[in-house]
């Protein structure tokens, strides 16, 4: 569905790659983090189809 819908205008999704790891503070920190920086720029980050957090 992502490569037939994705298009240059297209928000990416973001996924955690490691769930079992939130609850350690140092990892959900470096999420946040990457969150924020893809947020910040986001139109860097249009027509990505998936973004791996961290």
């Amino acid at each position: 569905m992502m490569r037939e819908e994705n298009s240059p205008s297209s928000l990416p999704v973001l996924t955690i790659g490691k769930v079992d790891r939130l609850y350690e503070p140092d990892y959900r920190e470096r999420c946040a983090n990457r969150i924020v920086e893809i947020v910040m720029y986001i139109n860097d980050y249009m027509g990505a189809s998936r973004i791996f957090i961290p």
